[in-house]
């Protein structure tokens, strides 16, 4: 029972690391069975100092579970895709909008609906502009545009008043 339980873990880490790899790599890995064995031999594939294996856990760890910090998780999305993509490491559009998606809450993500033609790109542009709408209503600053220094602005209205 323990070593079926084992085998589902390792064909499930398999299947992911698979899934976050460029064609080439992967035509590379398809016949190793072993989730270490694939772990090992994409550490033989450098990216200015940082191995293949570096990438995926850092794009896997960037997360948040709140709103506020999703500006934040789209923009250490974008530094790590612009760092590989100057290295010369590619992710399908598919990919990054993988990582978007698994990095920001569930409940927030599905207030958009995707079309075919969307990119990374896109949809992170669509996401900033609804958390600066978000941040204007709400009051909680977005670390892009929104800054509660308009002094015409209804918040600081409102504080000068009650002084």
């Amino acid at each position: 029972e323990e070593q079926k339980e084992i085998i589902k873990q390792n064909a499930k880490i398999g299947k992911l690391i698979l899934n976050s790899v460029c064609d080439e790599i992967k035509a590379e890995l398809k016949d190793i069975d072993s989730a270490q064995l694939m772990l090992k031999r994409l550490s033989r594939h450098k990216v200015k100092g940082k191995n293949m294996a570096y990438w995926i856990n850092e794009l896997d760890s960037i997360k948040t579970n709140k709103e506020e910090g999703i500006y934040e998780v789209i923009k250490r999305l974008e530094a790590t895709f612009e760092y590989m993509e100057g290295e010369k490491y590619f992710l399908k559009e598919d990919d990054k909008m993988k990582y978007l998606h698994n990095a920001i809450p569930k409940s927030y993500i599905r207030r958009f609906t995707y079309e075919e033609k969307d990119t990374f790109e896109t949809i992170a542009k669509k996401i900033k502009s609804d958390l600066n709408k978000i941040a204007l209503y709400e009051g909680w600053k977005s670390k892009e545009k929104y800054d509660h220094d308009d002094p015409m602005e209804i918040d600081m209205v409102r504080k000068f008043k009650n002084n």
